[in-house]
């Protein structure tokens, strides 16, 4: 549980820093999004890939322990692809956008972005993973061999 608690710590770190930029609360709603929630992805693999029913087990899932069995990761969030796209959506709307919806726009894209890469850091980090592995285009062309981690996510 200390990974899940330090993703809401640096969420909310970037939410913060974000509301201090641009002074909307949006902000701590898309840090918490992109660095919490951004773990939603996981459910995906647990259910579609593994499970294949709606059972659960919450101890199993936080395991990562499913990873392993299945010999892939999804994670499809998880992607410094992602992340490129919402900082390129970023600068879109702060050299394109109207005054009225620039703010909003702005917090969201760069509040998303900057947490998700927080929380993709802290797992590379955290669970000794090569940090190649958090590209999707890198797990597509693996077919998400969990050996391009070099060890399982959890």
């Amino acid at each position: 549980m200390l990974p899940e608690f330090i993703h809401l710590l640096l969420s909310l770190l970037v939410g913060y820093f974000v509301y201090r930029l641009y002074k909307r609360k949006e902000a701590f709603i898309s840090a918490i999004l992109g660095g919490f929630l951004i773990d939603i992805d996981h459910l995906f693999d647990y259910f579609f890939f593994y499970k294949k029913s709606l059972s659960f087990s919450l101890q199993e899932f936080l395991s990562g322990h499913y990873f392993k069995i299945l010999g892939q990761v999804h994670v499809f969030f998880h992607s410094y692809e992602l992340v490129v796209v919402f900082l390129i959506a970023y600068l879109i709307v702060m050299k394109h956008a109207k005054t009225k919806d620039k703010q909003l726009l702005a917090t969201i894209f760069l509040a998303l972005s900057l947490a998700m890469l927080l929380h993709i850091s802290f797992d590379i980090l955290h669970n000794h993973i090569n940090w190649q592995a958090f590209s999707l285009i890198n797990r597509i062309h693996t077919h998400f061999d969990i050996r391009a981690f070099g060890r399982a996510p959890s």
